[in-house]
């Protein structure tokens, strides 16, 4: 989702009003979030969806979002977060993701089709 709102050919409605509630609420994110995120920024530089100036700027933009981190979920990384991974097969990254909504009763918010199923089929999907 968060990649939703930065990158042109990814924005969306949906990104962008989930976008506006991030902005106004802030949102939970877990610890590995900063890696993904910047791992797929650094992938759109390298695919030339973007050049660098773009990435950096964006790095900027999202600082300025009200993001927590996460770090109770850490614990549940080897039990609950990789059963759930394995149960609606996800990779172990989604399975965190997941785990949190679970955890915390927040909603989750995804474009991640196989991500939005299990969110569902556990009732934590944001719509």
């Amino acid at each position: 989702m968060a990649l939703a709102w930065f990158l042109p050919d990814e924005m969306s409605p949906r990104a962008l009003d989930v976008l506006m509630q991030v902005t106004e609420s802030g949102a939970l994110v877990p610890p590995h979030f900063q890696v993904e995120f910047g791992n797929a920024l650094v992938m759109a530089v390298r695919r030339r969806r973007i050049d660098r100036d773009y990435r950096r700027r964006t790095f900027e933009r999202i600082s300025d979002l009200e993001l927590t981190t996460d770090r109770a979920g850490n614990d549940k990384m080897w039990t609950d977060a990789i059963e759930l991974a394995e149960e609606h097969g996800l990779s172990l990254y989604d399975g965190i993701y997941l785990e949190l909504a679970l955890r915390t009763g927040l909603p989750l918010a995804t474009l991640d089709r196989r991500l939005a199923k299990a969110a569902l089929d556990v009732g934590r999907l944001h719509s």
